[in-house]
């Protein structure tokens, strides 16, 4: 798309994001905990214990029961699992978008965030079509948005405005994320298992996404207190 088209269309974004700052944060921080939600509720109503070892999250969102890489998989209430996976692509394409506005970011940056719109298009797209429906394509999509996830999060280390315990915590959550993945890849035995490998990549990730919309959330609200007490300064010198 040509860059005026882009910027015409990026001006009531931006207004709408500087309006209203807290929506972004506040649809990214949704995003993440229906999706941790929706996997306990699912997990918990399992005829057979959930193993978070040897089962994997995709599991949860099975459409039929039988054995799969060795583990018996029976997940009743599949349609809430699968249903907060596609909830997950609106809810980190639109808090990327907003929270872009409102920021400054550089150039990597701004592919960190197209990243992580793209990595929840993803999540969605596995929410439509399960691992028992078409595993072939399931696999591939879900592996896919893990590393695209991953990179999205380690690019923000290179944004110069953000925070540095901040930059920092990305590139630390992405590393961890990165040898997960590896792991999982390779088959290497773990204490964790495929499903713990797969779920501290994932979580981790998950949980950067949390603390990034906690610090936009706070970041806003002291930007009101400062403006409050500026204000409230300057009506006193006025009486």
């Amino acid at each position: 798309m040509p860059a005026t088209p882009m910027r015409a269309l990026m001006k009531p974004i931006r207004r709408f994001a500087h309006r209203y700052p807290a929506i972004g944060p506040l649809v990214w921080i949704f995003g993440i905990s229906q999706y941790f939600w929706a996997q306990w509720y699912v997990a918990n109503a399992w005829l057979t214990p959930f193993n978070l070892q040897l089962n994997t999250i995709s599991d949860l969102g099975s459409t039929s029961c039988g054995v799969r890489n060795a583990v018996y998989v029976c997940s009743p209430l599949h349609a809430v699992m699968n249903w907060s996976l596609i909830l997950i692509g609106p809810a980190l394409g639109i808090g990327s978008v907003l929270i872009y506005a409102n920021l400054k970011p550089n150039r990597i940056a701004k592919v960190s965030f197209v990243l992580l719109a793209v990595s929840g298009l993803c999540t969605s797209i596995i929410g439509y079509i399960p691992e028992d429906v078409a595993p072939v394509s399931h696999m591939l999509i879900a592996s896919s948005l893990l590393i695209i996830y991953t990179v999205g999060v380690g690019l923000m280390y290179f944004d110069r405005l953000l925070p540095w315990w901040f930059r920092r915590l990305s590139l630390e959550i992405a590393s961890l994320s990165l040898v997960a993945l590896l792991l999982l890849a390779v088959r290497l035995p773990t204490l964790l298992g495929p499903g713990g490998l797969e779920r501290l990549s994932d979580y981790s990730l998950d949980l950067w996404i949390y603390v990034f919309g906690v610090w936009m959330l706070m970041r806003h609200s002291s930007r009101l207190q400062r403006q409050r007490e500026a204000s409230s300064a300057s009506a006193k010198l006025k009486a």
